[in-house]
């Protein structure tokens, strides 16, 4: 898959001014989002989830986040390690200038089984902004895992995994993933204007044809129904018979959130 690059949406494609101050983001429509900016990377799909909660980490934790995302999306690729090796007691993993979100989760599993193991050390190698590995923590707090993530002098990032018995059982899910459910993400709305409207570009354009398929019925032109009839009172099929909208320069995007 290809990234789809282009300029990011500027303020002037928000719908109300007002909506461009202080608001506070849901965790799903974070996650939502995300994924679909990352959709327009050179990512491949299986990596995209643990990528969405990198990135979100990222924002809770007060690094790049959201903005850092909007810069560099089209950026994003993955590859194999370049080198893996035992030297001096810690495992070293040279990445060939992979963007730190797209490592953390692998890096994370590595510190896991090096706590179940009884500690270790594991050292990543050429990283793209290495700071943004700080969202490791998360990661290894799934698993009851406690780490500490320090970028040394010659950008090598070394990633302490303690002991599992020493580090504390969580009962359900991860205390920064918690923090994002009771928090969500406060934010100014301009810049969460700006990740909506580029998210949309992952979605299929609206047209009569795409209204015609989405959801558990299909239209056909001479508006019989295919599939299941029990629709609700509300469903105005005539919707479906609109005549094909003339083709823009910005398509409007369907409805339809996945």
């Amino acid at each position: 898959m290809n990234a789809i690059a282009g300029p990011v949406p500027e303020a002037d494609t928000q719908p109300d001014e007002a909506l461009t101050g202080p608001i506070v983001v849901a965790l799903r429509e974070a996650r939502l989002v995300v994924e679909r900016i990352l959709l327009l990377s050179a990512l491949p799909p299986g990596l995209v989830a643990d990528v969405r909660e990198a990135v979100l980490h990222s924002q809770m934790l007060g690094l790049g986040g959201f903005r850092a995302l909007l810069d560099s999306y089209a950026d994003l690729r993955a590859a194999p390690p370049a080198a893996v090796s035992e030297e001096g007691g810690a495992t070293h993993v040279t990445f060939p200038g992979l963007h730190a979100w797209t490592v953390a989760p692998v890096l994370a599993d590595l510190a896991v089984a090096a706590a179940a193991a009884g500690g270790g050390v594991v050292v990543a190698h050429g990283v793209h902004a290495p700071a943004e590995l700080a969202t490791i923590a998360g990661f290894a707090d799934r698993h009851g895992v406690r780490v500490r993530v320090a970028v040394e002098a010659d950008e090598a990032v070394r990633i302490e995994a303690l002991p599992a018995a020493a580090a504390p059982q969580r009962a359900c899910m991860d205390a920064l993933t918690w923090r994002m459910v009771r928090e969500g993400f406060p934010m100014l709305g301009a810049l969460w204007w700006q990740l909506f409207h580029l998210s949309n570009r992952a979605l299929s354009p609206d047209s009569t044809v795409s209204r015609r398929h989405a959801g558990h019925i299909i239209v056909r032109e001479d508006g019989s129904v295919v599939g299941r009839r029990d629709i609700d009172d509300d469903t105005d099929l005539r919707l479906y018979a609109v005549p094909e909208i003339e083709p823009t320069a910005e398509p409007p995007t369907s409805r339809r959130t996945a």
